[in-house]
């Protein structure tokens, strides 16, 4: 069984390699770098799990983290989320949907909210999200959200 960390540097080396971006410099463990993974416009901060499970779990608070630092960056947050596997398959990203030309869906059935996160049950969130170009977008507390995979977010960010 992997330790929380080297489950992270994996995860982290996975969707840095998927996307063509770059490693934030001892991670998580420096003052002054912020995030895990970046490139010219978007800090990530990625998480995940030791043990695999059926669900992917945002914490609102990871989400405020990342969101307060790639302001002080001037880039754009995202949260990537896997389900414990640190597989591009089963990564969902949250993100403001600043993209025009995609496909948004409010179908929220699968997704619980609590006040300190957010979970969603992987393959349901998959099949919705199957088709290319598609975003499920959610309101909490009068701010727009999405999630999509990671797959869809890396086709969003190639045409801009």
């Amino acid at each position: 069984m992997l330790t929380n960390k080297e489950a992270s540097t994996r995860q982290e080396n996975m969707i840095a390699n998927y996307l063509g971006w770059h490693i934030v410099p001892g991670s998580g463990s420096r003052h002054g770098y912020p995030g895990d993974i970046f490139n010219d416009e978007w800090l990530g901060e990625c998480k995940t799990h030791i043990n695999e499970t059926k669900n992917v779990k945002f914490y609102w608070e990871h989400w405020h983290k990342i969101s307060n630092e790639a302001l002080s960056r001037f880039k754009t947050p995202i949260l990537f989320c896997d389900n414990g596997s640190q597989r591009s398959s089963s990564t969902l990203c949250l993100l403001k949907p600043i993209f025009n030309d995609l496909v948004k869906i409010n179908d929220i059935s699968g997704l619980s909210f609590n006040k300190s996160s957010l979970s969603v049950i992987l393959d349901d969130t998959l099949k919705k999200l199957s088709a290319p170009d598609t975003m499920i977008t959610f309101k909490r507390n009068n701010i727009e959200y999405g999630i999509t995979t990671l797959s869809n977010f890396k086709s969003f960010i190639g045409r801009y």
